[in-house]
């Protein structure tokens, strides 16, 4: 029987509409999840254009969003309604 490695997963958490994690570093062509908690207050938007999603959040719910692979670059992904400060990037290595 085949069995698949285990895919990473990230977690990050929204407070004061920013992310905690604003870095995450992984490899062309692999596969992982990024587990989104939103802490604040407020309704907001998880979403990155380059990697095709867009959740909702209502407070102190919780999202986990499937990617990849992806080809090695650098792709966004922010609080759609607090984008000056809700930021952060995918950094994809070879």
């Amino acid at each position: 029987m085949l069995t698949m490695p285990p895919v990473r997963t990230f977690e990050l958490f929204i407070e004061n509409h920013r992310f905690n994690v604003e870095r995450i570093e992984v490899r062309a062509g692999e596969k992982f999840k990024i587990k989104v908690r939103n802490k604040d207050k407020g309704l907001e938007e998880f979403e990155s254009n380059s990697m095709v999603f867009e959740k909702f959040l209502k407070p102190g719910a919780e999202v986990i969003v499937n990617v990849g692979p992806l080809k090695p670059g650098e792709y966004e992904y922010f609080a759609e309604f607090h984008k000056k400060t809700g930021k952060g990037v995918v950094v994809v290595t070879p």
